[in-house]
């Protein structure tokens, strides 16, 4: 690859760079700690995912520590512009933004520039590495030009007084994955208030919790 943009490697997968980008920014360094905690198979392909981390100026030069766009990154919850903010410039995003133009992002014509800028690749290497390139700045591209709606999810259920824990008269409410609101169930008129015979409302509260 020209010596101006080394970073299409084999880094193809958004996920593990997120991963890696976080633990970094959260103080790790340590790519044999990373690709135990990433699972991965050999440690080089901890450092293709760093490498491109580099590419995009999430890591300094030459090390694996973050930048300001990095840390940035992930406070804002894996913002993809941030990621397209800091490959603004580079060579080969450039040149292939250029010759895509306002079409969508494919692996033919991320090859097309790179077999003009690489002499020593096979035509199945450069493939290959056109195919990883988009895996991740096709998506990020993407998800930047579709951002996905954040929703606010409610959960309610139907509890009597007595099925929650309270603490100086006040209710003391759990995590609302464990409120699941079950149709149609009620509590037997029968049934004492110090007593819970419907299993479906039973929360596991303890009073040291």
């Amino acid at each position: 690859m020209a010596s101006r943009d080394r970073v299409v490697r084999q880094a193809m997968q958004l996920a593990p760079l997120k991963r890696i980008v976080e633990m970094v920014v959260l103080g790790e360094d340590d790519p044999t700690w990373l690709q135990h905690k990433i699972e991965f198979k050999n440690l080089r392909n901890v450092h293709y995912y760093l490498a491109a981390a580099r590419w995009a100026r999430l890591f300094k030069e030459g090390g694996t520590r973050p930048t300001s766009l990095g840390r940035r990154y992930v406070s804002f919850r894996f913002e993809p512009r941030v990621i397209l903010e800091g490959v603004r410039g580079r060579a080969i995003f450039e040149e292939i933004r250029r010759v895509a133009g306002d079409d969508v992002l494919t692996p033919d014509v991320v090859a097309s520039v790179l077999r003009r800028w690489s002499f020593r690749y096979s035509k199945a290497t450069v493939t290959r590495r056109a195919r990883h390139f988009c895996a991740i700045l096709g998506r990020i591209i993407d998800e930047a030009a579709n951002p996905k709606e954040r929703k606010l999810v409610g959960h309610s259920a139907w509890l009597e007084p007595q099925d929650l824990l309270a603490i100086n008269g006040v209710a003391a409410i759990w995590p609302a994955l464990q409120l699941t609101p079950v149709k149609g169930i009620r509590r037997s008129k029968s049934t004492s208030r110090g007593e819970a015979t419907d299993a479906q409302l039973r929360l596991p509260l303890k009073e040291e919790a």
